[in-house]
């Protein structure tokens, strides 16, 4: 071979392998970050405060830590300072969801914190003392659901927290002090008198509680009974560490060094005793090793920091009010009971869908627990309310003691919001949808069975010929105007409908339904409910029949309910409901100022979300900030807004939080038009950019993992035993590639729509680069 020949060679070799190279570069930029990755991302969210943070003039908000049985909000000294309702970006108190009472003139029960824990010190000077403070730093880290709060306040101080995931009715704290003078010895009290912390002015006020303190040595057992549960349960303390009784408040005098303090739920349902004693740095192995198991689950790591916060400390938050076991209904802030300190069904399902859209499918399971065992308690209160048969899931349902709540009278007019029970019916189709699980459905269906039973005696055929709704004492979900004996409230007849939807096909696939129920369903569907009756001259439905309400007179957007909560993507995508979204801001009162009333921004977002406008998306997040939704950090949601920011004392709105994150995630994966739209709302401002995701769950349990990078994209479907999937790709400019599939069409166009069909369960990959 020649010298120029041999040159040639030499140069196309080069010229190949750097080919060869920058093709394989390419493809590890479109990989999925390693776990030491993940942990970053995720933490990228963690709620961190340091001396800094205090002369930016935002205000703190204190951090959140529980696990759906014990926990609540702490304060910038690491404690429990500020326990009493309405203070400013919420209070901080340590709640239990089995500790309640009833305020009997209106039956209204409502939970009522266990304690709060403070601290000072043993001379008398003053604790909650940041201008002695040095070296301060407190971190909520996210990944692994544990506070850690730092300080030099004469003597080193770390407090650590955390409400332990597998064993739920434990929490943790951990105070390592070293004092520089004798007299500073940190003592901590625990307040047990807590009806003290609640507002003079609500309108359910508790009466004082009897408490039982016994005290031997290191620990102390304490029973504290309301009118409707004693609740028992200790504190155990270490390190020599004595606790001592006055005033019905404990005090522990620690000692230099490494104190352990455990606060143990005594519960009938439980035999974990044993677990609640081993060494502290297995209980937090197991704890932590609970969370990274869960993050590894489902995660996004945004390209910017809003939609990162948001949706990631939603998740977080998710993981920390539906526990491990059965117990009752999230409460929509907490087990810090900012607000009103019961349930609502709505709330629940908006924060819970997000379970089965992360994967969460035994926590969500184990929270479908209590509407099934509820269902006799529900049946008899259709009976004694509403005058009918079926499943009347009420507005807020009470802990216990059924037949007492509202014996003599409804507690408010909202009891009779009946677009209320589709909701619960709706929680037991939408996990079976995402999962397949036959048995599951089996179980829950006596949910919906009942709950159709109850829609279907307040459907009445008209003279039209269609179904009109109509029950003489019901009013709407719009609460700002409460009329009672309307016909075919909007919401009422969509709940009804999607009700009846997926009633007549889970009965189709267990083939155990009540036949005349089956046959009546039949019957309305073919028929179809009143709705020409409510349309308005401006192109969308009133909320009832008769509204001549003006613009922006509504409190909550019905008119967008077939896209958001009742989502049956022909009305969705019918005119009324596109006219209605695409004015979604002449709906709800001052919308455009903005403010949202509760959860209404909110509903847009998720709305314009689906409804897959990126536009409309980004408009509606910009108002977030606005009218003071969020705090400016992200780390939580106000249930009202306002300019005037008066409503910060309702902090933690899990229910918004909820919803956002809902509408996030369906920018990337979405089903609610009954197949899977990948990349539908990409905000204009990612498109450019680098985001990934994994186990973003979806229809018969198909999960996707994904990145995009600046319009190229690699998406993995994972088949979890899944034949086949529905699929379109909204976003791309170039020919995408299918691999793995058994029907492999190899390549799809943008926006096409397609059905891929696993090959068994390996998975199927989607790419353009």
């Amino acid at each position: 071979m020649r010298t120029s020949e041999k040159k040639h060679l030499f140069v196309f070799l080069v010229m190949t392998l750097m080919m060869a190279s920058c093709q394989l570069k390419s493809g590890n930029e479109l990989l999925m970050p390693g776990s030491d990755e993940i942990s970053a991302l995720i933490r990228k969210s963690n709620i961190i405060y340091d001396s800094l943070s205090f002369q930016s003039g935002i205000p703190l908000v204190p951090p959140y830590i529980a696990n759906g049985v014990v926990g609540g909000s702490f304060d910038h000294m690491g404690f429990q300072h500020t326990p009493n309702k309405g203070t400013p970006n919420g209070r901080t108190v340590f709640g239990y969801i089995g500790h309640y009472y009833m305020h009997k003139p209106t039956t209204r029960q409502a939970q009522l914190p266990l304690a709060w824990i403070t601290a000072e010190f043993a001379d008398g000077f003053p604790f909650v003392n940041m201008m002695d403070t040095r070296d301060y730093r407190q971190e909520l880290d996210i990944y692994t659901g544990v506070l850690t709060t730092s300080y030099n306040l004469f003597g080193s101080t770390q407090i650590t927290a955390f409400a332990h995931q597998t064993i739920p009715n434990l929490f943790i704290m951990k105070v390592d002090r070293q004092s520089d003078e004798p007299g500073r010895k940190m003592v901590i009290t625990i307040n047990c008198e807590t009806h003290k912390t609640q507002q003079s002015n609500i309108d359910w006020p508790p009466l004082p509680v009897k408490l039982s303190l016994e005290v031997n040595g290191n620990r102390a057992n304490v029973v504290f009974s309301t009118n409707m549960v004693d609740t028992r349960w200790s504190v155990v303390a270490d390190n020599g560490n004595e606790i001592t009784l006055s005033d019905n408040n404990l005090h522990i005098h620690l000692n230099d060094g490494e104190n352990i303090l455990r606060f143990i739920i005594h519960r009938d349902d439980t035999d974990n005793e044993h677990l609640t004693t081993l060494p502290y740095h297995q209980l937090l192995a197991l704890h932590t090793g609970e969370w990274e198991e869960n993050w590894e689950r489902s995660w996004i790591d945004f390209p910017e920091d809003r939609a990162h916060h948001i949706w990631n400390r939603a998740n977080y938050y998710n993981l920390s009010n539906f526990p491990v076991t059965p117990e009752k209904a999230l409460i929509p802030t907490g087990m810090n009971t900012n607000i009103w300190g019961f349930t609502f069904p709505q709330d629940v399902y908006y924060v819970a869908e997000n379970l089965t859209r992360t994967g969460h499918f035994e926590r969500y399971e184990k929270s479908m627990q209590y509407w099934l065992d509820i269902l006799p308690e529900v049946k008899r209160y259709s009976q004694r309310i509403m005058g009918i048969d079926g499943s009347y899931y009420p507005w807020t349902p009470p802990f216990a003691m059924w037949d007492e709540y509202e014996k003599d009278g409804v507690v408010g007019t909202d009891s009779y919001q009946i677009h209320n029970p589709a909701y619960v019916a709706a929680m037991v189709w939408h996990y079976y949808q995402r999962t397949g699980d036959k048995e599951f459905l089996k179980k829950y269906f006596p949910i919906m069975e009942e709950v159709w039973r109850f829609y279907s005696q307040v459907l009445h055929k008209s003279d039209r010929g269609t179904y009109d709704v109509f029950h003489d004492a019901a009013t709407s979900q719009d609460e700002r105007f409460r009329q009672i004996d309307a016909k075919n409230y909007l919401d009422a007849s969509l709940s009804a409908e999607y009700t009846l939807r997926n009633y007549l096909l889970a009965a189709e696939i267990l083939d155990n339904a009540d036949p005349h129920l089956v046959e009546k369903a039949r019957e309305i569907k073919k028929a179809g409910l009143e709705r020409d009756a409510l349309l308005n001259q401006y192109g969308y439905y009133n909320t009832f029949e008769g509204d001549d309400r003006a613009k922006n007179s509504q409190k909550h957007p019905v008119q967008l309910n077939a896209i958001t909560f009742v989502p049956m993507a022909d009305h969705g995508l019918a005119q009324p409901s596109v006219t209605a979204w695409k004015n979604r801001y002449d709906l709800t009162h001052q919308a455009r100022k903005p403010i949202s009333e509760g959860w209404t921004y909110a509903a847009f977002a998720l709305s314009s979300s689906r409804m897959g406008s990126p536009e409309g998306l980004n408009s509606d997040l910009s108002a977030i900030q606005y009218c003071a939704h969020a705090d400016p950090r992200w780390i939580q949601f106000y249930e009202y807004t306002f300019w005037e920011r008066w409503t910060l004392s309702t902090a933690y709105y899990f229910v918004t939080h909820g919803l956002y994150q809902q509408a996030l995630s369906d920018a990337i994966v979405q089903d609610w038009q009954g197949f899977v739209d990948i990349f539908s709302s990409i905000l204009p401002q990612w498109a450019d950019q680098r985001f990934s995701f994994k186990g973003l769950y979806t229809l018969h349990g198909v999960s996707v993992d994904g990145v995009w990078d600046n319009g190229h994209f690699r998406i993995v479907l994972n088949p979890n035993g899944a034949s086949e999937l529905p699929l379109r790709i909204s976003r791309g400019t170039r020919k995408i590639k299918v691999s793995g599939a058994v029907n492999d069409p190899e390549t799809i166009e943008p926006g096409e729509k397609v059905v891929v069909v696993f090959d068994g369960n390996n998975p199927v990959i989607i790419r353009n680069d």
